[in-house]
């Protein structure tokens, strides 16, 4: 079982920072940077911690070192062996709705290295599974004035589409990686920035992580979930057990 520590603080405390000093002070103690996982939220936030330690570190290398400085939906599809064309894509959102009957639109997320289809439906189907929620009870908790026989059949749809397709998701990615976790790493250091953002599916990967690795640091700050609309899991951070830290200097 990790060591775990958690840090709690408001925007603008040093969070990261700290995380950045944590992953100095392991890789002058000896630490391989490629049994140092550091995972955010966003592709941005893990480039720019790689990128901080590789200006301290010259020796280490952008293409080979750092290889677990990434999102989760990233560490899903690089141990699952994934590749691009395996994955929901601008034209085969389009071709679903089009078979579905329903309207969405699409924008690219690059910072979460994903494709983002927005409709009603298909986000609120989303959302029941990465939190793990029977898809009738979240229909019926969800209150979206769409009859139940449109949103199961728009459901069993879009299951229907990506099996025909051999394509998956990134939801699907998280759920597999959570039913397979001896394919995830074995580390050192797993450090976990942004977590108040996490879905109740990416708790699930970080408490598999936890327990491949030795030194656990979890941040984030309880009071700013921004996505809780969009299934993050305050409740999951706060139940980590594990020595507290609170950077309460803005």
């Amino acid at each position: 079982m990790s060591e775990i520590h958690k840090i709690f603080g408001p925007p603008g405390c040093g969070k990261t920072t700290y995380l950045l000093n944590r992953v100095e002070q392991e890789l002058e103690a000896g630490v391989s940077s490629r049994q140092i996982g550091y995972f955010s939220f966003t592709r941005k936030a893990a480039n720019e911690a790689r990128d901080r330690a590789i200006a301290k570190f010259p020796q280490l290398n952008t293409k080979t070192d750092f290889p677990y400085f990434r999102t989760l939906h990233s560490l899903a599809f690089q141990c699952l062996g994934t590749r691009s064309e395996d994955i929901m894509q601008a034209e085969h959102y389009r071709e679903f709705a089009a078979q579905a009957g329903i309207e969405l639109s699409l924008s690219s997320e690059e910072e979460l290295d994903l494709v983002r289809a927005d409709n009603p439906i298909l986000n609120e189907i989303n959302i029941a599974r990465i939190r793990g929620e029977d898809l009738h009870t979240h229909y019926n908790r969800c209150g979206l004035d769409i009859e139940w026989h449109h949103f199961e059949f728009v459901e069993r749809s879009y299951r229907h589409y990506k099996r025909s397709k051999n394509l998956l998701d990134f939801t699907d990615l998280l759920e597999m990686i959570v039913s397979d976790p001896a394919r995830l790493p074995m580390l050192d250091v797993l450090i976990v920035d942004e977590a108040q953002d996490l879905s109740r599916l990416q708790w699930m990967m970080v408490e598999a992580l936890t327990l491949r690795s030795k030194r656990t640091f979890l941040a984030g700050d309880d009071d700013q979930a921004i996505f809780f609309f969009a299934g993050a899991d305050v409740k999951s951070f706060l139940a980590f057990e594990g020595s507290v830290t609170v950077l309460n200097h803005s």
